[in-house]
């Protein structure tokens, strides 16, 4: 069983994932800091082999030809990574939904509108 304050946290790092309007670097270490807690969490044969995959992305940043191929395959990691977090009950949905209306409060002090893009 997983300590409800590391699901809190994760809930924290998976929801700063779905920030958008970050570089390509920001979003990649923040993929690499939340595989980091939850490959720690598991110890998953599963999650080692996406930290390695991440490792690889990272090297796509240096190389003006393969950015591309970095925001792909870095997506995919995130995906996959988390398929491993909701399958391993690793986050605390209160949270994470905590989260969403407090970036739904900051959008509309901006003047967005709730569902429309």
């Amino acid at each position: 069983m997983v300590n409800q304050s590391v699901k809190r946290y994760i809930a924290d790092l998976v929801g700063s994932l779905l920030v958008l309007g970050e570089g390509l670097t920001e979003y990649i270490q923040k993929l690499n800091h939340t595989s980091a807690v939850v490959s720690a969490v598991l110890k998953d044969k599963k999650v080692k082999d996406l930290r390695e995959k991440l490792y690889d992305v990272m090297e796509y940043i240096y190389n003006p030809k393969t950015i591309p191929l970095a925001w792909i395959e870095a997506s995919k990691i995130h995906e996959e990574l988390l398929l491993v977090v909701f399958e391993n009950d690793l986050i605390d949905f209160q949270e994470l939904l905590n989260l969403q209306q407090k970036l739904e409060e900051k959008w509309k002090k901006r003047g967005g509108v709730i569902g429309e893009s």
